[in-house]
Order: structure tokens, then sequence, then C-alpha cells
């Protein structure tokens, strides 16, 4: 019938059975043109620095848009973590505890879903969508149960593409254009 089983939800992923004796692979490069656009911005830029250092930029993304949601949960601030350099990020001794905590939101109730969200601001914004889109993509993805508003989602565009990766929009999106 037709599946796509690039990203399945789990439900449906488990109706695909392989042949007996086969087994199922992913031969799908996970982040292959977000890693080609890296590429084609200036070596210093934070989406550079993001795919060079092999930090998860959903993570990364999620930390800046819902700050003072992940430090309520981390009992801490995240300014040391806001303030240094992407290069800096994964030499820091509590790198992998933040980003596992931030990842891992994925398994609490919807609106505490950081993770998922930062994931769909960044797919659902490429080649220059709106918030619009955004708010589309995150009820399709979610069926449903991931509900945006126009201005908070307008907000995270805006830290997306204005505080943290501006060489998108200055680079990809006006070369695409």
């Amino acid at each position: 019938f037709g599946g796509n089983l690039q990203n399945p939800t789990e439900r449906i992923a488990r109706l695909h059975i392989p042949k007996v004796g086969c087994k199922m692979v992913q031969a799908d490069q996970v982040g292959a043109e977000a890693f080609i656009v890296s590429k084609l911005c200036p070596p210093d830029c934070n989406l550079r620095a993001i795919f060079d250092c092999g930090i998860k930029i959903h993570s990364f993304v999620a930390m800046h848009i819902f700050r003072k949601q992940i430090e309520a949960m981390w009992g801490r601030s995240l300014r040391e973590f806001i303030e240094a350099p992407v290069r800096e990020l994964k030499k820091h001794s509590d790198y992998k505890a933040l980003f596992q905590l931030i990842k891992d939101t994925d398994t609490l109730a919807v609106k505490l879903r950081y993770y998922f969200i930062a994931k769909q601001v960044c797919h659902s914004s490429n080649y220059g969508a709106g918030a619009g889109a955004v708010i589309t993509n995150t009820l399709q993805k979610s069926n449903g149960a991931v509900v945006l508003g126009q201005k908070e989602t307008e907000m995270f565009l805006d830290i997306l593409h204005n505080q943290l990766f501006p060489e998108i929009c200055e680079v990809f999106h006006k070369g695409v254009q």
C-alpha cells in the first residue's frame, strides 16, 4: 500500500514485518541534507560547528527555545551551556547528561516533549517555511496532540534563524531562492 518507513510512528513500524530470513535495515543517511547545508555555510558558523562536533541539533535547539523549562527540569541554570561556543559544548562535564535529559523529554507528557517540538521546528522550517507550516506539520506528526500557538512558533523560528543559525537563511535559503 506504499508505506514510508523512513520516519514511521512506532505503531506503524510494528505493522511491517520482514520475510522469513530477512531483516529490515535503514539505508537512509540521517541528517544528510542538513549536513550538506552545513558544509555550504562558512566554517566558523554554528551550523557547521554542530555537525563538525557531532552535537544533536534538536537538543541544541530545544535547550535554547525551552531554556526556562529545561532549567526547571535540570535543577540549575543553563547559562554556561547557552553562552558556550558550540565547539566547546561537548567538553563540558555535564554535556551528555543535559543532552540526554533533553532527548528523554520525548517520553514525557505531550506538552513537555521539548525534543520533539524542537525537531519539528527545525524540520518544518526548512526552505523558509513560516510559522503556519511549522504548526501544521507539528499537528500532523503528533496526530493532533501537540498544538503550537502562532506567537510561540514565531518566537521559536526567530531563535532558530536569527539567533542560533542565521547562516541558514543568509546562505542556504537565499541560494535556493
